[in-house]
């Protein structure tokens, strides 16, 4: 009755009766949870849901990935509609103008199967938008393999283009906090009349915050979001919070030092 409902609502574009976008995910986790589905039932109703918010890419991302992970490495990824959803999953998420963060999704072991066969294209693009940076995202649209790719899925340069370049200002910004603007002209192909443009994009998309050095011509860079999060960046993360604790402490200092002293009684 459920699944039927589901697809009744999605037909007639009513899925406002399981709750606003953001509350359904976790009403599919519930009902999940609550009920003891079987995974062939899980893998349905995750489907279901993915289907329904097919045009909504931030949706659909998160769909996929609950969707995505009840498959291990056996898998059938040339089966329907499991190899429709993975592609569909892949593309817009690589189209997606609001989609910055894709590691999650790449480091399925489901999609990591898209690496060898008729998608390992397809793969590669992603791999290139959670990774990489603007240099190697331009090379791989040069390939002839890699703008077949594009133009099969009608994928647009202009689109991936203007995403990895702020995903590469990110990049260089965790790396280097204080970011020369010829550094960031060289890397993202601008002139240096634009980087403070690009600096200002990626600061409104909240993938960073800075501050521009308009006279010493350096971005100096406060906080980036993390394009993926692995050992270095559990390391960066440590060594963040011993800054913060070291500051926190030399504060303490400060304020213990200026008390006046106990009167004697």
């Amino acid at each position: 009755m459920l699944v039927k409902l589901i697809r009744f609502a999605a037909d007639s574009q009513q899925l406002e009766i399981f709750g606003t976008a953001e509350t359904r995910v976790a009403s599919v986790e519930r009902w999940v949870s609550e009920w003891g589905l079987s995974s062939e039932q899980k893998i349905e109703l995750w489907g279901l849901f993915f289907d329904a918010h097919a045009d909504d890419s931030t949706a659909v991302y998160g769909y996929a990935l609950k969707y995505l992970d009840l498959y291990d490495d056996s898998a059938d990824i040339t089966a329907q509609p499991l190899n429709k959803r993975l592609v569909q999953s892949v593309l817009l998420t690589i189209c997606s103008p609001s989609l910055f963060q894709c590691d999650e999704l790449a480091q399925l072991s489901i999609i990591k199967k898209l690496e060898s066969g008729e998608h390992a294209q397809l793969h590669k693009l992603l791999h290139i938008l959670a990774h990489k940076t603007y240099a190697e995202y331009l090379a791989f649209q040069a390939s002839k393999e890699g703008a077949a790719l594009m133009a099969k899925h009608g994928v647009e340069h202009e689109s991936c283009s203007k995403k990895m370049r702020l995903l590469t200002l990110v990049s260089l910004g965790q790396d280097n906090k204080e970011l020369p603007y010829d550094t960031i002209s060289d890397a993202l192909k601008i002139s240096g009349d634009e980087v403070e443009t690009w600096v200002m994009e990626a600061i409104g998309c909240g993938l960073m915050t800075a501050k521009m050095d308009q006279v010493g011509l350096k971005v100096h860079v406060g906080v980036c979001i993390e394009r993926d999060f692995g050992a270095a960046q559990w390391k960066r993360l440590h060594t963040s919070l011993g800054d913060w604790r070291d500051s926190i402490r030399g504060l303490l200092s400060v304020i213990q030092g200026s008390r006046p002293a106990a009167t004697p009684a």
